[in-house]
């Protein structure tokens, strides 16, 4: 009763209990999983390191049987040279110590019987056809040795025991196969069985966490309500009915009191908030009439300096090639112009340029009849040309560009066209307000 209490006060403590409980879970069946693929491999080792052994010494015993005939085989054919009998007596040792080794190992029948035929051969030929076969041929009886061979069936006492070999290693071939057959079920049904007790173990575990989300979603969704009728300016008087004892029961009791002091302060603080909206929409049309302003000085400033500029340099200056020079290139840089050209229309027709060619300069003069210039003299007004750039304008860019022109005209007192001006700026088009000025 007092941990039920416990959990009850506090949603922290349920989802520790439940964590708890998922973590505890998964480690026992972990464990589980563990101990039992820990017995089986230690016993599939056990089994399968002794079926290893066993063929091992089954293969050096034959190894050793094998090498002893071919070596007395030797003896035989190259006169009865002592070395080789040496090493058959070199086998004979090891097979001993293999079938020492054997009896250690055996633990069925089969074992037992394939070490009595092992004892047997050895006894059979190394006991008695061996020795045997070894003082006839140093006595030179080469008849009695072919007797042992072919009437005492030696030849076929060996291929039997080669046979009885094969069939025993053979055997433990099937087994080795065997258990690894058995211990890769073993594992995959325990891998089976694991995955179904997890499956199980995680609905368990789903349903458990699900009921405790709904039993928490509910008077949430009812708060999460209550909150956006509030935040929309609607009336609300939220009442607790929820009778928890956790924290949700005193979040619960909280918005209570908090919606009936905020329905007790709504209408000040809407008349504030709206003082406040009025305050700030007359300060941003300030603020905006500030910046445009501010703006608008620091545009006319730039142009009274490269005016005053343009100025200077008529004032200061005598020579009419400076003078065109000076107004040329202070063009440019008050309507930001990239080459500009000016043309007197009188007597020799004196100019001055920036950023022009000399052959630039020459195609327009010849020109000044025709074209663009009749526009110039029948309008009386300045106007603009958008073209592509050619190639020598482009210079290192390779898409496509345009250039902008603007033709002016200067017009004496009397309304005459003294003086014609051309600029250019890239790919930046002159605006009305440019134009108009």
């Amino acid at each position: 009763m007092k941990l039920n209490k416990y959990l009850q006060t506090s949603l922290a403590r349920q989802f520790s209990l439940l964590t708890i409980s998922i973590i505890l879970a998964f480690t026992l069946l972990m464990t589980g999983l563990m101990i039992y693929q820990a017995a089986i491999n230690e016993n599939f080792e056990n089994i399968n390191d002794s079926l290893e052994q066993k063929d091992y010494i089954a293969s050096e015993l034959d190894y050793s049987f094998n090498l002893a005939i071919s070596e007395m085989r030797g003896y035989f054919a190259y006169n009865g040279t002592e070395i080789y009998y040496d090493k058959v007596l070199e086998q004979k040792t090891k097979a001993e110590k293999r079938i020492s080794q054997l009896k250690d190992v055996v633990e069925n029948d089969e074992d037992e019987l394939f070490l009595q035929q092992t004892n047997g051969f050895f006894e059979y030929y190394f006991r008695d056809v061996m020795p045997k076969s070894k003082e006839l041929y140093d006595n030179k009886q080469y008849e009695e040795v072919y007797k042992i061979a072919i009437d005492q069936n030696a030849s076929d006492t060996i291929r039997l025991y080669q046979a009885n070999f094969k069939d025993y290693t053979e055997n433990l071939e099937e087994q080795l196969s065997s258990i690894h057959d058995t211990h890769n079920n073993k594992i995959f049904i325990s891998q089976v069985v694991f995955g179904i007790l997890l499956f199980l173990l995680i609905v368990s575990m789903a349903t458990f966490t699900r009921r405790m989300l709904v039993s928490i979603r509910d008077p949430l969704k009812k708060l999460t309500v209550a909150a956006g009728e509030i935040t929309e300016g609607n009336p609300i008087l939220f009442n607790d009915t929820t009778n928890r004892q956790d924290e949700l029961g005193l979040l619960s009791v909280a918005f209570e009191k908090m919606t009936k002091s905020i329905q007790d302060k709504e209408q000040d603080l809407s008349a504030q908030n709206e003082e406040l909206h009025a305050q700030q929409d007359e300060l941003q049309a300030q603020q905006t009439e500030l910046e445009e302003a501010l703006e608008t000085t620091q545009k006319r400033e730039l142009d009274l300096r490269r005016r005053n500029d343009l100025v200077n340099g008529l004032a200061n200056s005598l020579n009419k090639e400076k003078v065109l020079k000076s107004i040329v290139v202070t063009m440019c840089e008050v309507i930001g112009a990239d080459k500009g050209l000016i043309v007197l229309l009188g007597r020799g027709l004196p100019h001055s340029s920036f950023g022009v060619s000399e052959e630039g300069i020459n195609q327009f003069i010849t020109h000044l009849d025709s074209g663009l210039m009749i526009r110039l003299e029948e309008k009386r007004e300045p106007f603009i040309i958008k073209r592509k750039c050619e190639t020598e304008e482009k210079g290192f860019h390779t898409q496509a560009s345009y250039c902008y022109d603007i033709y002016m005209p200067v017009l004496s007192s009397s309304g005459l066209m003294e003086a014609v001006m051309v600029y250019s700026r890239l790919n930046q088009a002159f605006t009305d307000d440019e134009l108009g000025d």
